[in-house]
């Protein structure tokens, strides 16, 4: 399974050494340097900065909600040490480290995902709604994936309000998991942590799972904002509604498993809309570059918040 899932991302490259085999290098270095490189710069760094500060004093609000303290500048270097963590582990454990941070406090495992779990939630309800309607800006190029998403959409939201509502469906799942699949030394363990996320979870109010919600949208729309800032910057003219849907895809389709960071899959994305606005395929992989290399010093941001403290955090029990 381990092999299979590193033979899907091989995909991505192997779709990125293609495009590289057809489109022209010296172009891509001459859309750099026609650039203002320091201004595309000065766009990742902050872009970098507002974004995660935005994101760490979400994550501070969800766990204040559990009645878990942590102050600020706790809460960026944990998100920033996860962000390096998730991207030099295959199996992308980043937020395994978040909780494992929570759970060194003193807390069980159970109540330390519940902010985990949520801040996740989020994101994809978010990126999955703006995937859709980016596909349906672009709908005579993507139809039938359209098709496809809302299909899929439509059925995992039917599965998931019937096994909401329906208690004995849950109960049965709970109970064929606990007694069947789940190794009797870990049974106990596992019911505590269980119900310590349920519990938890409960306790949420809707109004802080609507405030997060907004910072998710003023962190994910800033992100569009600066990226679209260096789009300009780089001569590269598309009209915003546009972008944003392009941006939209582009992520949602991040998401799968198929691809390192998105490569390959981000610039066959980024060249099949570009191309309908008249920009070329250079500009598009020069365009997916700069967001590569957004992500690379992020990690890199992450590297220097690891090794601040990577588990210096001390237990209540201890």
């Amino acid at each position: 399974m381990k092999n299979f899932r590193w033979i899907l991302r091989l995909i991505g490259l192997l779709l990125f050494i293609v495009i590289l085999r057809k489109i022209d290098l010296i172009k891509i270095f001459m859309i750099f340097s026609k650039s203002n490189m320091p201004m595309i710069f000065f766009c990742i760094i902050i872009n970098i900065i507002i974004i995660y500060l935005i994101r760490a004093y979400k994550w501070k609000i969800l766990l204040a909600s559990q009645k878990i303290k942590i102050s600020f500048k706790e809460a960026i270097i944990i998100f920033f040490a996860s962000l390096f963590i998730g991207s030099v582990t295959p199996g992308r454990i980043g937020e395994l480290i978040r909780i494992y941070y929570i759970k060194r406090k003193g807390f069980s495992l159970g109540k330390s995902s519940v902010s985990i779990f949520i801040d996740r939630i989020q994101d994809i309800i978010f990126l999955v709604i703006m995937g859709i309607l980016g596909l349906a800006i672009f709908l005579s190029i993507f139809k039938k994936q359209v098709m496809i998403i809302s299909g899929t959409l439509i059925i995992v939201i039917v599965l998931s309000i019937v096994f909401i509502l329906n208690k004995k469906i849950r109960l049965f799942l709970y109970n064929f998991f606990i007694n069947f699949l789940l190794p009797n030394q870990f049974r106990k363990s596992f019911k505590k942590n269980i119900n310590d996320f349920v519990f938890d979870l409960s306790r949420i109010k809707y109004l802080i799972l609507i405030k997060t919600f907004l910072l998710t949208l003023l962190a994910w729309f800033t992100y569009y904002f600066i990226l679209f800032s260096i789009a300009k910057v780089m001569n590269i003219n598309m009209p915003f509604i546009y972008f944003v849907a392009c941006l939209s895809i582009s992520s949602l389709v991040t998401i799968l498993p198929i691809s390192f960071s998105g490569i390959g899959t981000r610039d066959i994305i980024f060249i099949l809309i570009f191309s309908k606005f008249g920009l070329s395929s250079e500009s598009a992989v020069a365009f997916s570059a700069v967001i590569l290399f957004t992500y690379v010093l992020t990690t890199f941001f992450g590297l220097i918040s690891w090794l601040y403290n990577p588990i210096k955090m001390r237990s209540k029990n201890n």
